[in-house]
């Protein structure tokens, strides 16, 4: 399959993106092949507003091949394609460009839809596996995502500065032993056709939200409900088994913390439920998803049997 072109030998330059298009909204669908060749098989249609006329489209990327012959660009209310002169990859930038025939019309919006592949690396960083040892001595993997500061590229083609904001619509695929999360509530998952054993799982649409705080989670952890906060918001907590009883006082600093900031600051938290999570490999403490709160094991598990006064106080302020 043809693939992007890669430019070499250049200086990096600017590595911010014109200001000419501007993202609406994301439809994401990935595949991440978790226990199998850790590749990720992924699908991108981008909304956007063009600021100011232009013959190119610039997005991030990293770590990813386009499948050139699926990407397509769209005028959304004529439904007319233009005409692509070139796709181009720009390695040092991390930039992926799109050049067109035809200007871009400012005012108008178009949608830009490709396909691609990736895949789950060793570093934590973008859409990542960590694997830990099953009480039973099997290995289990894990993918998830660490995109603070920008590191969504690296999952799926993206305007990935932080001032960008836009709704994101995701779909993940999963085997069926597997959950997988994502910041929003799990809307249906619908078996995958012509692959025995797998569903796809389709989350709410996001209120609009920067790309960094995107996350994602596929894994084989049981659930424990913490309960509602004042508010309604569903908190949960997702560790591997083994761990499971050094979730009680991470989880009751979680939903008072919750329930003391709403009423200090008068604003209730925004978005349906509250996920927190421990996968087995992260680079920063904690990592603020909106939605789906990352953790390390030591910043969220406290064991009052055997963790110190110094591991609670850490805990308590990691959490809160």
């Amino acid at each position: 399959m043809p693939a992007t072109n890669a430019s070499t030998g250049e200086e990096v330059g600017d590595v911010r993106l014109p200001r000419t298009l501007k993202p609406l909204h994301y439809l994401v669908r990935l595949q991440p092949f978790i226990n199998g060749n850790f590749s990720i098989h992924g699908h991108v249609d981008v909304d956007l507003l063009v600021l100011e006329a232009t013959r190119s489209v610039i997005l991030h990327m990293t770590d990813i091949i386009t499948l050139n012959h699926t990407t397509k660009l769209v005028e959304s209310e004529s439904g007319q394609e233009q005409l692509i002169l070139q796709q181009q990859y720009s390695s040092a930038r991390m930039l992926y460009i799109v050049h067109l025939q035809k200007a871009l019309m400012e005012g108008t919006n178009y949608t830009l839809s490709l396909d691609f592949v990736g895949t789950l690396g060793e570093i934590p960083r973008g859409f990542y596996r960590s694997s830990y040892i099953k009480e039973n001595g099997v290995k289990s993997w894990v993918a998830s995502t660490q995109f603070q500061a920008t590191d969504a590229r690296r999952a799926f083609p993206c305007f990935d500065e932080p001032g960008l904001k836009a709704t994101f619509k995701i779909y993940l695929a999963r085997e069926e032993h597997m959950t997988a999360l994502s910041n929003m509530p799990l809307v249906v998952s619908t078996p995958i056709e012509d692959q025995e054993g797998w569903l796809w799982d389709e989350f709410q649409l996001s209120v609009p939200m920067s790309t960094y705080l995107v996350a994602f989670v596929v894994s084989d952890f049981p659930v424990r409900v913490i309960g509602e906060a004042t508010n309604g918001t569903l908190l949960r907590v997702w560790v591997r088994e083994s761990e499971e009883s050094k979730l009680h006082y991470g989880s009751e600093v979680a939903q008072r913390s919750l329930e003391f900031f709403e009423g200090f600051f008068g604003v209730d938290f925004p978005l349906p439920k509250l996920d927190f999570i421990c996968p087995p490999e992260m680079s920063p403490n904690a990592m603020e998803n909106w939605g789906l709160v990352t953790y390390r094991e030591s910043g969220l598990l406290y064991d009052p049997s055997s963790s110190s006064a110094s591991q609670k106080q850490w805990t308590s302020y990691l959490v809160a």
